[in-house]
């Protein structure tokens, strides 16, 4: 182990804790908890390929806690939905609180929030599967297969339920926190309603916000200017605050929410991110039959299942999704609350619905590899554009902006709107590696350690000068860090010493 495995190491044994003998990774300083991304990537993908058990056992805190499994869930025919953070030490200096979401009674231990993130799961744990028979260990690979598949399915399955009612292709969202956060792309559907329901519905929240906000404040409670110009604004939190309200008072029934809620954008990223899970639970299920012949035809309707998942998502994501005049994936808003419910996917297209602003999420359609030929080349063409996502300087990599840098919103220190993250590098990176676009994919994977050689784990980095941003000893970003000095070690000698 190297000094820059020791160091992500001391970052994952600092933010570590244990319940019930089951370890969880802290998402850091700003974030006193389990998050749903943070914790399967840093499974699937960090402590996998240096300690395969121990990665199993950050899955099972996941499908313990975090997948929803009360009797509440199960009349509602939501079982198995993943809420994205766990609230293991009620109290703890986070905002909004467990009281704040109020989704207690839809898990039967711990509470969670009442929205979800990137759909990683499975492909966490056919990754970690695949470290472990790598490492010898295909026994406890096996045994860890059986006990985990039929809870990782469930979470696809509810998320299909959901999430596309409909059957068109394309996953909705229901607030920013289930993709990225403040990112431009949201800004029409989630400044777009009354802020009355919030100033005249919702009073409180107005008032509360300022005072109730720990992400930009320093340890003493004292207001740090520096953070407050890396984060959302106060509006930003009042409007989420707002959606979170909605949804309480449909009870967090998915589906009233996806027809009577504020905020409903049929969203790239999540829904490519769901397109690769939908592959690899395929492949989970073919392991399982080759395993368990005496058992096989289950298993192999599940992969076919999940074969035409994929297939469905990506035939509506490049029919519905495609921006042929920008060569870009755009997302796609069908709120329509006045009418209580969601526009059609067409009607919504012909009413000019689609959100035609340029970010990294489009690319995450490389991660499920769903772009080929034309549409693949202009997307990695539109990667190197130094005008657009390009951002390259003193031969360390491709940085891609989380915001096209031609943007007039675009910020290189404000959180998601414009700073480039390890993660979506790293993802982007992977997607291009599976297409064959070797030389462009080792650029993006070097730009994820810029931080690490000069001895941080940042969350994000300035993708003008390549400076750390958010949060320090951030484990998710380690998580990726690591995979990538593991799997490319050829890349370690273009790092500084």
């Amino acid at each position: 182990m190297d000094r820059f495995e020791t160091l992500l190491e001391s970052v994952f044994v600092k933010r570590s804790e244990t319940l019930n003998g089951l370890e969880y990774i802290k998402a850091g300083d700003t974030y006193p908890y389990p998050w749903l991304n943070d914790s399967v990537c840093i499974a699937g993908w960090g402590m996998s390929c240096t300690d395969p058990l121990r990665a199993m056992n950050q899955i099972r805190f996941v499908l313990r806690y975090a997948l929803w499994n009360s009797e509440e869930a199960q009349r509602l025919n939501q079982e198995g939905f993943p809420g994205h953070i766990v609230f293991t030490k009620p109290g703890a200096r986070y905002f909004p609180s467990e009281s704040i979401w109020q989704a207690d009674a839809m898990s039967r231990e711990l509470p969670t929030s009442g929205i979800t993130q990137f759909p990683f799961l499975a492909s966490a744990v056919l990754s970690i599967w695949q470290e472990a028979v790598a490492a010898g260990l295909s026994e406890q690979a096996a045994a860890f297969l059986d006990e985990v598949y039929p809870s990782v399915k469930k979470s696809c399955e509810v998320l299909v339920r959901v999430r596309d009612p409909h059957d068109e292709g394309i996953l909705s969202i229901f607030c920013p926190w289930e993709d990225m956060d403040n990112s431009p792309r949201h800004d029409s559907v989630l400044y777009g309603f009354d802020r009355k329901l919030s100033t005249d519905r919702y009073p409180w929240i107005v008032e509360q916000v300022p005072t109730r906000r720990q992400d930009i404040r320093d340890p003493d409670g004292a207001v740090n200017p520096h953070k407050v110009l890396q984060r959302p604004t106060h509006e930003f939190y009042v409007r989420v605050w707002t959606l979170i309200e909605r949804m309480k008072e449909l009870g967090y029934d998915q589906r009233a929410i996806y027809d009577e809620g504020y905020f409903n954008i049929k969203n790239v990223s999540f829904t490519a991110v769901f397109a690769r899970s939908s592959r690899d639970l395929a492949e989970l299920a073919r392991l399982q039959a080759q395993r368990h012949p005496s058992q096989a035809a289950p298993y192999l309707a599940d992969s076919a299942t999940w074969d035409a998942r994929f297939e469905k998502i990506r035939q509506g994501l490049n029919h519905f999704a495609w921006d042929s005049k920008h060569g870009m994936y755009h997302d796609i808003n069908v709120t329509d609350p006045e009418h209580r419910r969601a526009l059609p996917l067409s009607q919504a297209l012909a009413q000019g619905n689609r959100i035609g602003r340029n970010t990294v999420g489009s690319f995450f359609t490389l991660w499920a590899g769903v772009p080929q030929g034309e549409k693949l080349e202009r997307l990695a063409a539109n990667l190197e554009n130094p005008l657009t996502f390009g951002a390259r300087f003193d031969g360390r990599g491709l940085f891609v902006p989380s915001l096209s840098m031609d943007d007039p919103d675009f910020d290189p220190e404000n959180y998601w709107r414009g700073p480039a993250w390890v993660v979506t590098n790293w993802l982007l990176a992977c997607g291009l590696l599976e297409a064959g676009k070797t030389d462009l994919a080792d650029e993006l994977f070097l730009a994820c350690l810029v931080s690490l050689a000069d001895g941080q784990v940042a969350e994000h980095v300035n993708p003008c000068t390549g400076l750390p941003g958010g949060n320090m000893d951030f484990p998710w970003s380690g998580a990726h860090m690591l995979w990538i000095l593991r799997k490319r070690p050829h890349l370690r000698s273009r790092l500084p010493l």
